[in-house]
């Protein structure tokens, strides 16, 4: 009896092991409940949608309340100075939002709208200029254009010293007063490359660059840092010799995310407090964490995939692990948005290693009796 009990005891164990190793492929992930977030009143339809940890989301000069009314955004301009364009991109936990706007002439300019009312940020200078995100303290970033010149736009956090070549554009904005984004650090280097920001200075996160014997730049990647989380993790895409995958960065490391399946390219846009990071590869949403690649395709019910539809690229998360993006249906051409809401979830590893140990504490009962 003892033998046949080890015997099932090895095959029991073995089992909740591939278990174990098939959660930690999955990184934990829950399934999600699918949700088109798609509004054709919008003046852009298909624009890329910002989510807060209230679950309000922002997209072309739209809002989407939590409970799935919209409000829209004024224009830059007087209300009666005829039609114009909000675009928003980003959204804090406050309701704030920015991105740019316009009623006249040919140039988009950086607003913030409090609510739906617009303030314009115009510095004099730009011949164009957007806000790229906005904290939970009211803080702004974004960047200025003035012919092939940009520059970095910010409001509310204190920049330390810099050096930059022609182009500086932030992107990504934490809660501490770190700014993400990319420039031209090197005068040998007409790439831009990743860059933190903060009252400390400017911070080259990417540092790959190759020397001949003379110390000549001989090589180098271009990069870019797309978001920030209050612990410092950075995410964003890098060159590298397979394409362009996405990339984090933290503690001073540079890792590449990698793809999902052959693909040559993959970006990570959004990142939130828990380190889970959402993007595309392949042509499809997914997200990355602890080393994982996950296709978000395979966490909603199957029958959508069936009717055409595939998740093609998630643009923002936040801390209640809601994702929104944009799906197209292959069948029908179709384009809209998506939420997809967390209903379940899978346990975690640790879950998993407690079941382990307790079949293994019973059969050795078992075992002895």
């Amino acid at each position: 009896m003892k033998v046949i009990s080890g015997i099932v005891l090895r095959r029991v164990i073995g089992s909740l092991i591939a278990l174990l190793a098939s959660v930690g492929n999955l990184h934990a992930a829950p399934i999600y409940n699918l949700t088109s977030i798609y509004n054709p009143s919008l003046s852009n339809p298909y624009g890329t949608p910002y989510i807060n940890d209230l679950g309000e989301i922002a997209v072309s000069n739209g809002v989407r309340s939590a409970s799935g009314n919209w409000s829209y955004l004024n224009p830059l301009g007087s209300f009666d100075s005829g039609d114009g364009y909000a675009y928003v991109t980003g959204i804090n936990n406050l309701g704030q939002t920015v991105g740019s706007s316009t009623t006249t002439g040919m140039y988009m300019g950086a607003v913030v709208w409090n609510g739906t009312t617009p303030t314009g940020i115009d510095d004099g200078t730009a011949r164009g200029s957007t806000l790229t995100d906005i904290n939970n303290h009211g803080h702004w970033v974004g960047y200025g254009e003035n012919h092939e010149f940009a520059y970095p736009l910010a409001e509310g956090i204190t920049l330390g010293s810099a050096t930059y070549y022609g182009r500086a554009t932030l992107h990504g904005l934490n809660d501490m007063g770190v700014a993400v984004g990319q420039a031209i650090t090197h005068e040998q280097i007409p790439a831009t490359q990743a860059i933190s920001w903060s009252a400390s200075g400017m911070q080259l996160l990417d540092n790959r660059v190759i020397t001949d014997v003379d110390n000549n730049i001989v090589a180098y990647w271009q990069s870019i840092a797309n978001d920030i989380n209050n612990a410092g993790q950075v995410i964003g895409q890098a060159e590298y010799e397979a394409g362009l995958h996405a990339t984090l960065w933290e503690n001073g490391s540079m890792l590449d995310l990698g793809t999902l399946g052959a693909s040559d390219y993959s970006n990570a846009y959004k990142i939130n407090e828990a380190g889970i990071a959402v993007g595309d590869s392949n042509d499809r949403a997914v997200s990355f964490h602890a080393g994982q690649v996950l296709d978000l395709n395979l966490l909603v019910d199957p029958s959508i995939l069936a009717s055409g539809w595939i998740l093609s690229k998630a643009t923002d998360i936040n801390e209640l692990g809601w994702i929104v993006g944009i799906m197209n249906n292959t069948l029908s051409g179709q384009t809209q948005l998506f939420l997809l809401k967390p209903i379940s979830a899978v346990p975690e590893p640790s879950t998993w290693l407690m079941m382990l140990i307790g079949v293994m504490v019973a059969w050795r009962r078992r075992s002895m009796a």
